[in-house]
């Protein structure tokens, strides 16, 4: 006999964060409004000890033209109370982070979930402390949920590359996500775009889960049939070696636990899972060859 799915566990939802407390937060006022301000988007990235990496996301979001075309943006920061030296960064860009929220958390989970409670835009992208994004990104990606007013988020294309910036490996994002989802995370998720009723109506991002939230998130999604595109011209950069990286054996067991979740069958769930495996020692195998090709090269 197989094994039975886990027992669902109800996801967190935005009433669960009402008691999250900035330090500060500009739009305080528009904290709670259905649906977020029209227009406006706010960008969330979540860290912890990431003063080498966080200066160059920051960067990043403050080269969107977007902003720089005079569109309304929020940019929101959620700490899990470094030691390092995140703080006095996060506070010397004070004029342009509109919240922060600097305090132990239970997860990169949890911390998403701090950030989107406090995002008060129509849009929101959770982009972490070692990913940037490419400067025309939002301006593409609200321009597409402006004009596709049946899709509830949309995602793009991410670059891996090394700790010195060396390309490794391109990812397209998929133009159907829900085919895939038995097999694999099918989103590049540093460049999901969606709009706040999203998470308003399908609550927000389990706790329990470590690594595969955002698979678990997904999943859920594509279960309730909630309709997501590719959006040309959305693209992220990503540093490898993040926490996905770094335990890929929670990854795969959590994968699992989703799959089973979400009602795929246990021979195919345990297929999957030896996939992933195999997926995952090619691609390093992949990325050491392009390493030792870029240290022969100079």
């Amino acid at each position: 006999m197989s094994p039975k799915a886990p027992p669902p566990e109800a996801a967190p939802t935005l009433s669960d964060y009402l008691g999250v407390s900035p330090a500060w937060h500009v739009h305080a006022a528009d904290l709670g409004k259905p649906g977020g301000v029209p227009g406006r988007v706010s960008i969330v990235t979540v860290c912890f000890n990431a003063a080498t990496t966080l200066p160059d996301t920051i960067h990043s979001v403050l080269q969107q033209t977007y902003a720089l075309n005079g569109r309304d943006m929020e940019y929101i920061v959620v700490d899990g109370g470094s030691a390092d030296g995140t703080d006095m960064i996060v506070r010397s860009h004070r004029d342009f982070v509109a919240a922060y929220v600097s305090e132990p958390d239970a997860g990169i989970s949890d911390a998403f979930n701090k950030g989107i409670s406090l995002a008060t835009g129509e849009y929101i992208l959770l982009l972490n402390a070692d990913d940037v994004l490419t400067p025309t990104s939002i301006e593409a990606a609200a321009r597409f949920l402006d004009n596709n007013l049946e899709d509830h988020f949309c995602h793009g294309d991410l670059q891996l590359v090394d700790a010195d910036g060396q390309h490794l490996r391109y990812t397209s994002g998929p133009e159907s996500y829900i085919q895939i989802l038995p097999t694999k995370m099918p989103l590049n998720h540093p460049t999901m775009f969606a709009r706040r009723s999203l998470y308003e109506r399908h609550g927000l991002y389990r706790c329990a889960l470590r690594c595969s939230m955002d698979y678990d998130f997904i999943f859920r999604l594509g279960v309730a049939g909630v309709r997501g595109s590719r959006c040309d011209g959305l693209v992220a950069v990503m540093r490898d070696g993040g926490v996905s990286t770094r335990l890929q054996q929670t990854v795969r067991r959590e994968s699992y636990i989703v799959r089973r979740r979400h009602g795929v069958p246990f021979h195919n769930a345990v297929y999957w899972r030896m996939l992933e495996l195999l997926r995952m020692n090619i691609s390093r195998m992949a990325i050491v060859r392009a390493a030792k090709r870029a240290l022969l090269s100079r």
